[in-house]
């Protein structure tokens, strides 16, 4: 099982096909996970406004993975378990980017494979430290720390050590395993011992993560694309009439966390309004009528939960009255929402 996991949401990621979202489906593993731990995963999810388990089975459910990552953040925090996520990487494999599956495959090396992948996620490096040397977002190639003749080594956020090792075995074989990892934190003596299984030598408390990897693996060339990594995701370049559908699926779990106005949703995106709406031109929607089918598609979906009264999802979606919710609903979906209520009941 792959997870997609990435942290920025943005509409200029849907035109590169960056778009950081993942199946419901795919979080089931990781939910029974949670179970054996003994905590009530779906206490976690209601808390975080994430799709309940029964929602999982539903192929059309996509959540953005900002979201999934406060949903493990908060699932470390009742646990007390502040490498939960390094565990979640190691145990099932982190995937930094729906869009990397499908742009792997076009890289001619590994080292470009790695420039590819380091341009999805946030510069937090400093080339200050060491001899580094930048091949593009946070990942570097390096010289400096655990030296040993013919190898290099590739520094990244820790939370995405999983991921790399993912990328040098699409390109180095399925059977390779790095020689040395480097992690910052210090694990538990079993946790060590399940992180060192997929190594040769961990070392802990280093002042970077880092995966070692052959000097003459760099420029290695892409093998046969595994069923694993191919399998979640959106596909790269989305034809224009998933584009709605895909829009309103982001927005709509941010409905209680924030008003869904245009600015307050470019900001949640990291546009400027006028981007934003220039965007949306350019596949046909305005804002009104995509704000419209957010704030719809989330009553029906709260309405399929039953476990709002029709007068809290009005409130809950910013109406100022019920009859006001229900004019709406009925001009998009045909019918007022307790028609459409006693239906889904059925």
């Amino acid at each position: 099982m792959v997870f997609i996991i990435s942290g920025h949401t943005t509409l200029a990621d849907m035109d590169t096909g960056t778009i950081p979202l993942i199946r419901g489906s795919q979080l089931s593993p990781f939910i029974n996970y949670l179970h054996d731990c003994g905590i009530g995963a779906d206490k976690l999810l209601r808390v975080c406004r994430c799709p309940l388990r029964e929602d999982f089975d539903n192929p059309d459910l996509i959540i953005p993975t900002n979201r999934l990552w406060q949903f493990i953040e908060e699932a470390a925090r009742v646990l007390r378990d502040k490498d939960l996520g390094w565990k979640v990487a190691m145990r099932y494999g982190v995937y930094g980017g729906g869009h990397f599956g499908y742009q792997l495959e076009n890289q001619p090396s590994l080292r470009e494979a790695i420039r590819c992948y380091s341009s999805t996620i946030s510069e937090h490096a400093s080339v200050s430290h060491g001899q580094l040397e930048a091949i593009g977002g946070n990942v570097w190639f390096y010289r400096a720390t655990l030296p040993r003749k013919g190898s290099a080594y590739f520094q990244v956020e820790q939370y995405a050590l999983g991921t790399l090792v993912h990328i040098v075995k699409r390109y180095l074989g399925r059977q390779w395993r790095p020689k040395r990892i480097a992690i910052t934190t210090r694990p538990s003596r079993a946790e060590r011992l399940a992180i060192a299984a997929s190594c040769d030598e961990l070392i802990t408390g280093a002042a970077r993560a880092a995966i070692e990897v052959p000097v003459a693996g760099l420029d290695a060339t892409p093998g046969a694309l595994p069923a694993s990594i191919k399998e979640p995701g959106i596909p790269a370049k989305p034809f224009p009439d998933e584009v709605p559908h895909i829009l309103t699926q982001m927005l709509m779990y941010y409905i209680g966390d924030y008003p869904i106005t245009l600015n307050v949703v470019s900001d949640i995106l990291e546009m400027h309004p006028r981007t934003l709406n220039r965007r949306l031109e350019t596949y046909g929607l305005s804002f009104r009528d995509v704000r419209k089918q957010v704030l719809i598609e989330r009553a029906k979906w709260e309405i399929n939960r039953a476990t709002f009264s029709i007068e809290e999802i009005s409130r809950l979606l910013g109406y100022s009255h019920q009859s006001s919710f229900s004019r709406a609903f009925a001009a998009i979906v045909g019918v007022p929402p307790r028609e459409f209520a006693a239906h889904a009941t059925d």
